[in-house]
């Protein structure tokens, strides 16, 4: 027990050549990215993440594909929500990997577990639209639609799936995560003021 104790939830990977690292900010930030718990959970977050989303992904579109309704099923040639139907495909397809891999890059590199969560939420989510568009399937009664993802959830004037939905939690999750960043910045930064403010009213006093 003490061994696994030791193994996961003390050890850092790379630590002897992190600890050579000269500057002190970005030593500590490797250390405690390279934690063997911080890993873990972050493994056990991507697991978590596909069980939940893979079978709701492809399991949602079969199903649709399968009840074939016109005017409830949508097949869609844009990005998240009907956003950019019509654009070209070229245009289509980079703005829907680069984030995907963009976001995955920060999901390595994240010490903050709710970061880690809504950005590998995000980028499976970008990933899953991209496989959509490269599956070839068509329901009896729908003429066929290439480069195209299935849409049937209808939310307000758009239409959406499963993956968009992973990217909208995604991404209110990530926007959640800045601004509480900013917010502790913000308190940081005034309790550092008070802290000086007073250092020099005691030092008033005593030259008083």
């Amino acid at each position: 027990m003490s061994v696994f104790k030791n193994i996961f939830w003390s050890n850092v990977l790379f630590e002897k050549k992190i600890n050579n690292i000269k500057r002190t900010k970005v030593k500590d930030y490797f250390l405690e990215l390279f934690e063997y718990k911080l890993i873990f959970i972050k493994f056990l977050i991507l697991i978590f993440v596909l069980l939940l989303s893979a079978p709701l992904t492809f399991v949602l579109r079969d199903y649709w594909l399968n009840n074939y309704v016109q005017g409830i099923v949508v097949f869609n040639k844009g990005m998240g929500f009907s956003f950019g139907d019509g654009w070209p495909q070229e245009a289509v397809y980079f703005l829907k990997i680069l984030p995907a891999i963009v976001l995955f890059i920060a999901f390595l590199f994240t010490n903050n577990i709710l970061i880690a969560i809504s950005t590998i939420t995000v980028s499976l989510g970008g990933f899953y639209n991209l496989i959509d568009k490269w599956l070839v399937d068509f329901p009896k009664g729908a003429e066929p639609e290439y480069d195209a993802v299935v849409d049937y959830i209808h939310l307000f004037n758009s239409v959406a799936n499963v993956p968009d939905i992973f990217v909208t939690v995604g991404t209110i999750g990530l926007s959640l995560s800045i601004f509480y960043a900013i917010y502790k910045i913000n308190m940081n930064s005034d309790d550092d003021e008070e802290e000086i403010n007073v250092e020099n009213l005691v030092d008033e006093i005593i030259e008083n």
